[in-house]
C-alpha cells in the first residue's frame, strides 16, 4: 500500500500547460497520504518540465518547497513577460515595415530618410 501511494507520488509530473501553482498544489494533494514534506521540494524539482527552472532550482542555497515554488512563479512570469514584449516588439516592426517608414537615424522620428528635417 505504502509503496504504491509512493510510487504514485513519484510520478507526479508538470503537464505542458500547466502552472506553477497547479503544479505545486497537485504535489501537496498526493503527498497527503505520504505525510513527509521533504519529499514535496524533491518531487517538484524532478517533476517541473521546465529546463531554466530545473537548473535555478539545483543551484538555489537552502531551497525549500515554498522558496522552489517562488523561484519557478518568478520565472514562468518572466517567460510571459518577454513572451509579451517580443510579440509586441513584432507587431511594431510590421506595422512600420509595411509603410516603408522607420524611426529615422538623424532625428528619432518617423518619417522617410529623404524627408528628415535635419538634412538641409
Amino acid at each position: 500500500m505504502v509503496k504504491t501511494i509512493y510510487f504514485n507520488f513519484r510520478s507526479i509530473k508538470r503537464n505542458v500547460n500547466e502552472n506553477v501553482s497547479d503544479f505545486a498544489n497537485r504535489l501537496r494533494s498526493g503527498n497527503r497520504k505520504l505525510r513527509v514534506q521533504r519529499y514535496n521540494k524533491i518531487q517538484f524539482i524532478v517533476g517541473i518540465n521546465h529546463t531554466a527552472a530545473y537548473k535555478r532550482l539545483l543551484i538555489e542555497p537552502s531551497l525549500t518547497f515554498d522558496k522552489a515554488i517562488e523561484v519557478s512563479r518568478a520565472i514562468e512570469a518572466a517567460e510571459k513577460e518577454l513572451e509579451e514584449m517580443g510579440s509586441l516588439e513584432i507587431n511594431a516592426m510590421s506595422t512600420t515595415k509595411g509603410k516603408g517608414i522607420q524611426n529615422c537615424f538623424r532625428c528619432g522620428k518617423n518619417h522617410g530618410e529623404k524627408d528628415c528635417p535635419v538634412v538641409v
